[in-house]
């Protein structure tokens, strides 16, 4: 099964300053991912799910109005994960009701943890 994820991107020139970093520090994955706002965690969906899934995303999208974000900081959820994340500082709210959004019908997938935008 293929596994899908949802995320908004981190558009450029904030995208490559961010990764630039993260590979200054170290961090081996920073070009594996690009730089983004989750709004689904990688998830194993069926083949046969993905168009609903497609049509579902861009009713979504043609929904959503369009809103700024404000990244500032950094934060992680340590000791529960080792992941460390570039902080929302502005539109927290409108990514929280977009993955509330995304997250129905074919990709009403229950979450481990409730939802922060990271």
């Amino acid at each position: 099964m293929p596994t899908i994820g949802v995320a908004l991107a981190i558009p450029e020139p904030w995208a490559s300053q961010l990764q630039d970093y993260r590979t200054s520090i170290g961090d081996t994955t920073a070009t594996m991912i690009p730089t983004h706002i989750t709004l689904v965690p990688p998830t194993e969906v069926a083949d046969d799910e993905m168009v609903d899934i497609e049509k579902h995303l861009t009713e979504v999208a043609s929904d959503a109005a369009g809103f700024r974000v404000h990244l500032r900081g950094t934060g992680t959820f340590r000791p529960v994960s080792p992941v460390v994340f570039v902080t929302v500082a502005e539109g927290i709210s409108a990514c929280e009701q977009l993955a509330g959004a995304v997250r129905r019908g074919p990709l009403a997938v229950e979450i481990a943890f409730p939802y922060h935008p990271t």
